[in-house]
């Protein structure tokens, strides 16, 4: 796809409450540079944002732990954008291996904990895996549509605009890591 096999963003942020910020100013730069649709891009913006928040909150400082001006012993994690043909893959990696990411039931009036239902809503598949040096990384795929007349013969979920198809053929497995740890949209939320 537009002449490279795979075009990769990366971006390390401090445990900060800004690292949302910043990690879904870095997915607008990239994918506009890479020339993906505008809904392509809203979508992966969200998930960027949900994934970081999360990996800001398990790995960061309590609030008010350190002062702002201070970035001594701050945790760091990272944003990594791939575009492969015919897809997205967000990853985003914290030090924390001990705590999965799980869905859970949001009451209706809860204020938060509706993030990973809503990766889970958006992305064609969503998981994660431990690495071996430490750490883990939380990953989300979404299927993008290739730019008109740029291939006739591509899969339903990659002519779809409005983010991933949903029907079984748009949720092939993938090679590993993405096989791992994988939780296609249609799962139920009682893993």
């Amino acid at each position: 796809m537009r002449g490279e096999p795979e075009e990769i963003s990366y971006l390390e942020l401090a445990t900060q409450p800004s690292a949302p910020f910043w990690a879904r100013r870095q997915t607008i730069a990239s994918l506009k540079a890479w020339q993906l649709w505008p809904e392509t891009i809203e979508i992966a913006e969200l998930l960027v944002s949900e994934l970081v928040t999360n990996a800001v909150q398990v790995s960061g400082p309590s609030p008010g732990q350190l002062a702002a001006s201070s970035l001594d012993g701050v945790e760091r994690i990272s944003l990594t954008l791939r575009l492969l043909p015919g897809r997205l893959v967000i990853e985003v990696f914290d030090n924390d291996h001990n705590r999965a990411p799980v869905l859970t039931n949001a009451d209706e009036d809860a204020e938060n904990g509706r993030g990973l239902l809503l990766v889970q809503a958006l992305s064609r598949e969503w998981g994660h895996y431990n690495l071996p040096s430490g750490g883990k990384k939380v990953y989300a795929v979404l299927g993008i549509p290739y730019p008109s007349g740029q291939s006739d013969t591509a899969q339903p979920w990659q002519q779809t605009v409005n983010g991933p198809a949903r029907n079984s053929a748009a949720r092939q497995p993938h090679t590993a890591p993405y096989r791992a740890h994988a939780r296609p949209a249609s799962d139920s939320l009682a893993d």
